[in-house]
């Protein structure tokens, strides 16, 4: 996930997520403004809706921020902190409501890598 511009009003936001190493790149077009941590954070949240119920998941990312999310959300009676921009309160609230009973582990890979998968 990314913005066309970090800066505040920030710029419209992507992501891109693919499921198994041979699965098709699904893009994603968020068509809003917000932080590309907050973008990170919806296309985890939408690749692991995605996934089967039951499914093991191991997502691969090289937003240490969105990952350390996916823990956390894990967790019970998460939410997001109050002193946070309203597109990452956003991202956490959908990215906990897709989480619940999904078995998830989560592995941080060097931003290269994730480049030359997915361009961007």
């Amino acid at each position: 996930g990314g913005t066309s511009s970090n800066i505040p009003p920030f710029g419209i936001d992507y992501g891109s997520y693919r499921i198994g190493e041979n699965g098709k790149i699904v893009p994603l077009n968020f068509k809003t403004n917000m932080s590309a941590n907050a973008a990170e954070i919806f296309t985890m949240a939408t690749a692991i809706q995605a996934c089967e119920d039951g499914q093991k998941i191991d997502l691969h990312s090289d937003s240490r921020i969105g990952l350390s999310w996916v823990k956390k959300s894990q967790l019970p009676n998460c939410k997001p902190p109050e002193e946070i921009s309203e597109g990452m309160k956003r991202a956490i609230i959908f990215l906990v409501g897709v989480v619940k009973g999904k078995n998830i582990k989560t592995h941080w890979r060097p931003r290269a890598q994730i480049f030359a998968i997915f361009g961007h």
